[in-house]
């Protein structure tokens, strides 16, 4: 994985090892304590993500920014239920940016509107 450091309030994190890129990879990218997530997030993107995550645990309130996520995968969302649960045990706040319709139409099929965090359908 490569990460380039524009800023230090900025980083960007390419999601596939270089090696195993076939295809133009998903970028996270964090601005401001707030992660932002591209149109298509895969099963593929989860390693990547979870060590962007892990990276934010250290400081005091995190941003969730799924507003272009146009495809999310189960595994995804179970990545960032777990992520806010320990942002919770460790008093990190996480707040959903605008979550997209199909993230939020994801995590009401699969059950987690409201849950530690998780964005609900209005």
């Amino acid at each position: 994985m490569d990460i380039e450091k524009a800023s230090p309030a900025t980083a960007t994190l390419d999601a596939v090892d270089a090696e195993n890129s076939n295809d133009a990879a998903p970028v996270f990218s964090v601005d401001n304590i707030t992660v932002s997530f591209p149109s298509t997030v895969g099963i593929e993107d989860v390693v990547a993500l979870k060590k962007v995550l892990d990276d934010q645990l250290l400081g005091c309130a995190v941003g969730i920014d799924t507003a272009a996520v146009e495809v999310i995968d189960a595994a995804v969302l179970q990545t960032l239920l777990a992520f806010c649960k320990q942002a919770e045990n460790k008093g990190v706040f996480t707040d959903w940016e605008s979550p997209s319709a199909a993230v939020l139409d994801a995590v009401q099929l699969l059950g987690l509107s409201g849950v530690n965090g998780f964005p609900e359908a209005a």
